[in-house]
């Protein structure tokens, strides 16, 4: 199971160029390896395969006629352009995603049954370490846990990086040229990482 911050685009790329062959969308996307499960709830990347599901959910309704819980109004929309408008955002989020600029959607599933999607972003997550979460649960099933949940599950997911990741901070960071100042600077830097 990859874990959130095990997700290095480029050790796909150069598995895929070693082996010479592509097998999955996994072996050249690496957030579709992503799993997260916490008991009967799971997250994983949205697939084309999922999209539908989420759609018909998002139909089915998210939240109250005349009622707007998000920023951007994109359920406010006549029902033959939500299909579209659904399918393009999550394309083109995948299409963006990258270490710099991440904004990784996942299909939620409650015992393998696609309940709606949770999100993160994060811009310069492994410098900055921070991010917002997104959510949305279809409204059948709102009111039992599942939103509070899902995002405790990407929260955990998201805030203690494996080994890995963490010595390759602490390399870039005693790196002169990409954290400059004084020798003492870098120690201090890279001592406060976790």
């Amino acid at each position: 199971m990859t874990r959130f911050c095990d997700l290095n685009l480029r050790d796909v790329a150069v598995q895929a160029s070693q082996t010479g062959r592509v097998t999955t969308p996994a072996d050249f996307w690496a957030p579709f390896r992503l799993r997260v499960r916490c008991g009967p709830l799971e997250l994983r990347a949205i697939t084309d395969d999922d999209i539908g599901p989420l759609i018909d959910l998002a139909a089915a309704g998210i939240h109250a006629p005349g009622e707007m819980p998000f920023a951007q109004p994109w359920t406010d929309v006549a029902p033959g352009v939500l299909p579209r408008n659904v399918a393009a955002y999550y394309w083109g989020t995948r299409a963006s995603f990258s270490p710099a600029d991440c904004v990784l959607d996942l299909a939620v599933r409650v015992n393998g049954e696609i309940v709606g999607v949770q999100g993160f972003h994060a811009t310069d997550y492994l410098v900055l370490r921070t991010g917002e979460t997104g959510s949305w649960p279809g409204r059948r099933f709102q009111g039992g846990g599942i939103g509070t949940a899902m995002r405790r599950a990407m929260c955990g997911a998201a805030v203690r990086p494996p080994r890995r990741a963490r010595d390759h901070l602490r390399r870039v960071h005693r790196q002169p040229s990409l954290v400059g100042g004084e020798p003492q600077s870098r120690v201090r830097r890279q001592r406060n990482l976790p």
